[in-house]
């Protein structure tokens, strides 16, 4: 059985949130219900880590009403906070089709977890070195950011090239994704909002004053 650790920075940094993905269920943090992972065993153990790759947020949301967390491909000075969690390879396919809106152990989400291992970048589907269709998926980029333990380090982010379609969060999308950001360790609220006031789709979007009040 292959591990690896998944890194997570946008709501499954919340561990009580990703854990929705990994047993299936009605979720606590918005209006959807997942199905879970074909192995619903807890995650053998996490640690925090930053993300040398730029936060960004895009797209719309039907369960959580706004625009969602995506990582930009290409290494970058900007730091993402985020929380790594140990699973097996058929966990990270189930989370990544779930967060795809497939079912787990979809045929086409394929892991090629060697080669991802060797290559900063590969996509899930019959060909590592290409997106599967013709249209990108939201997170079917799987982006290696190295090894520890022996094991390696993926996150997954969007097929597109640059941004696309930028909008801002909702509010309990933020909440979750900041709760997740404290359960790592004491944080301070202004620490908080200082660290999303400069995203884009925060940016120049959602005021100062309001990330306040939403964070508090």
């Amino acid at each position: 059985m292959k591990m690896l650790w998944y890194a997570a920075y946008g709501s499954n940094v919340n561990r009580t949130r990703f854990l929705e993905y990994i047993r299936g269920g009605p979720s606590r943090f918005n209006r959807a219900t997942y199905p879970g992972c074909r192995n619903p065993q807890d995650p053998i153990r996490d640690y925090a880590l930053a993300i040398s790759r730029e936060l960004y947020f895009a797209r719309m949301s039907n369960a959580w009403g706004g625009a969602v967390a995506f990582v930009r491909p290409e290494a970058s000075r900007s730091q993402t906070l985020g929380r790594a969690y140990l699973i097996t390879e058929e966990q990270f396919i189930d989370v990544a089709c779930q967060e795809n809106g497939r079912r787990p152990g979809d045929p086409e989400m394929r892991l090629h977890y060697d080669y991802a291992r060797q290559h900063p970048e590969s996509h899930f589907g019959p060909d590592p070195a290409r997106q599967t269709g013709s249209a990108p998926l939201w997170y079917g980029r799987v982006l290696f950011l190295g090894t520890r333990e022996s094991w390696p380090v993926f996150t997954i982010t969007a097929e597109w090239s640059g941004y696309a379609d930028i909008n801002p969060p909702a509010r309990a999308y933020l909440k979750c994704i900041a709760d997740g950001i404290r359960q790592l360790g004491r944080i301070s609220e202004k620490a908080l909002v200082e660290y999303f006031v400069p995203k884009v789709g925060v940016r120049d979007r959602i005021s100062r004053p309001v990330l306040e009040r939403w964070l508090a």
